[in-house]
């Protein structure tokens, strides 16, 4: 029998326990407070989404927004601005969480296992919803920023394959059971490490790409 510290469960952020992209609602919410940066979005956007289409180039197009949506702020100001986004978040209409989410992060928890949260939203943006939303005890792996001429760029973006090495010091302690959580088919690669994969509220092309992937080798989980 495993002991329950060799049990790991990764889990995504976005869409998998918060219901809203949190990383594309804060540069929404800092373009929509500037004419300019709305603007600038708007005119780079052809560039942008060149790098978009290919996965490993996908961090560059994330980087241009981030960018125009932080340009220009002080730290103070950012991080004023932070907290802004976060009441902000926390009070749109639909549900900001998955309520299921929570149940099985508890599940997890308190079983003892090891449990990550692995994403590509930034890590600040998911430490602070988290300690509003009290998820507590988890280790958070995100997207971390870094300054670059007045504003704000990927340094490293936690995001399809780079979920795999960012986690490889978690897999070389070689756990005997590795639960995923995720919503969506850029996770594959990470999905791809564990035994127990779990595929949440996926949409049809989501689905198609993980029958492809693993056949029938997940579960499906609708969450609420």
């Amino acid at each position: 029998m495993p002991h329950h510290s060799d049990i790991v469960a990764f889990f995504d952020f976005d869409l998998t326990i918060v219901s809203r992209d949190s990383g594309f609602e804060f540069i929404k919410h800092r373009l929509n407070s500037s004419v300019i940066r709305k603007f600038m979005a708007y005119f780079l956007s052809p560039v942008a989404m060149l790098f978009y289409l290919p996965v490993r180039f996908r961090f560059i197009s994330h980087s241009i927004f981030m960018w125009i949506a932080t340009a220009g702020l002080s730290n103070k100001e950012l991080k004023e601005d932070r907290q802004k986004f976060l009441r902000f978040y926390c009070s749109l209409s639909d549900a900001p969480v998955y309520q299921d989410a929570l149940n099985k992060l508890a599940f997890h928890m308190d079983a003892g296992h090891n449990v990550y949260i692995v994403s590509g939203a930034p890590t600040w943006a998911i430490k602070m919803i988290c300690k509003r939303l009290g998820i507590q005890k988890c280790k958070i792996i995100g997207s971390i920023e870094k300054s670059l001429m007045g504003g704000l760029i990927y340094k490293q973006h936690c995001y399809g394959h780079k979920k795999v090495d960012l986690v490889s010091d978690v897999i070389l302690q070689n756990p005997h059971k590795i639960y995923g959580y995720t919503d969506s088919a850029a996770d594959i690669p990470l999905l791809s490490i564990c035994t127990h994969k779990n595929v949440i509220n996926p949409s049809k092309n989501h689905l198609k790409k993980f029958k492809r992937a693993f056949g029938n080798n997940f579960q499906i989980l609708n969450w609420a």
